[in-house]
């Protein structure tokens, strides 16, 4: 039987009663297929956010949000016939929740979805997975246009490997501690949210159970120098917890791109640390995975953070090992 006409939701998202949809973390993506020329979509914004949008698989244009509840035009003039058209969040948590109200066809009709991917990955992170300044060029501070997790190594893999991509990512966020030192900006305290300013709204993992799952922390962690055991044990405790949610997921623990030198080295002992102790406790489904530092030969986007072809070179380095840890041919 196929599904109801309607949207296919790709991440966390909190669905309403009344058909709305909440979401928050970069890389939430709605998919919608439709037959006739047109298609618009109704969001309730900050004003802060934007996003995606993509047409028949290919790239069309940067939505900016404008505050309220507003109807924006995604696509005009198309070819007669069935479409697909997939947006998604381009920016973080902290430009506020947008709510989602739905697509519309004038002269056409929604259809059902297309079937979700067979293969599922999730990825957390800090600001390199979100994929802060990649469209930037360094100089240049944060800005939320600038911000495009499409063009991180997460949404670049998933596309890559025709897997459905979750991200849990913030900005300046760690294993132990944030890049200020402080040991509340963690990852334990996103992980367990549907949305990223929601305190009060628990995520289900049993929505989502993903293949293969990446941690992608460490960078701010370092920020104030070298964090010892205790990150170790913070990982090794997280990595517990991923396991209780996720029995049957491989675990990825991956180093940085943003750390270089004697820093880089100390993060690898400390995460294979963590990964070890892992495997002593009898989880043998633990693994790590070191990204290459990022060279000034690459580029930067802002704030010295990745570039493009940085996201690009990380994504088709962990394909092939994800290929084959998987399976997936």
């Amino acid at each position: 039987m196929s599904a109801a006409p309607g949207p296919q939701f790709l991440g966390r998202f909190d669905l309403r009663d009344d058909g709305s949809a909440r979401f928050s973390w970069p890389g939430s993506a709605i998919l919608v297929r439709f037959r006739g020329t047109q298609l618009t979509v109704t969001f309730d914004d900050h004003g802060w956010n934007h996003m995606d949008v993509r047409i028949d698989g290919a790239w069309h244009a940067r939505l900016p949000l404008k505050k309220g509840k507003l109807v924006y035009t995604l696509a005009t003039g198309l070819p007669e016939g069935e479409h697909t058209v997939r947006v998604a969040r381009r920016n973080e948590g902290h430009g506020g929740i947008t709510t989602f109200h739905g697509f519309a066809a004038p002269g056409g009709e929604i259809l059902s979805p297309p079937p979700a991917p067979q293969r599922r990955l999730e990825v957390l992170g800090d600001s390199i997975t979100c994929g802060f300044g990649v469209d930037g060029r360094d100089p240049c501070p944060f800005e939320y246009w600038s911000e495009n997790h499409e063009r991180s190594y997460a949404a670049i893999l998933g596309r890559a490997l025709e897997a459905e991509e979750h991200t849990v990512a913030w900005s300046g966020f760690g294993m132990l501690r944030g890049a200020d030192g402080s040991r509340t900006s963690t990852m334990q305290s996103l992980f367990g949210r549907t949305l990223a300013t929601d305190f009060n709204l628990p995520w289900s993992f049993d929505r989502y159970q993903p293949h293969a799952v990446l941690i992608a922390l460490s960078t701010n962690d370092f920020a104030k120098g070298d964090p010892g055991p205790p990150f170790v044990a913070a990982y090794d405790a997280f990595l517990a917890r991923l396991r209780k949610v996720y029995p049957l997921a491989l675990l990825v623990a991956t180093t940085s791109p943003m750390l270089g030198g004697e820093q880089k080295e100390t993060s690898r002992r400390l995460i294979r640390e963590a990964v070890a102790l892992r495997g002593a406790a009898g989880d043998h489904k633990v693994d790590f995975f070191d990204f290459d530092s990022q060279k000034i030969s690459d580029g930067f986007g802002c704030g010295h953070h990745p570039s493009a072809k940085v996201h690009e070179d990380m994504a088709r380095k962990i394909e092939p090992y994800l290929r084959e840890k998987l399976d997936w041919r």
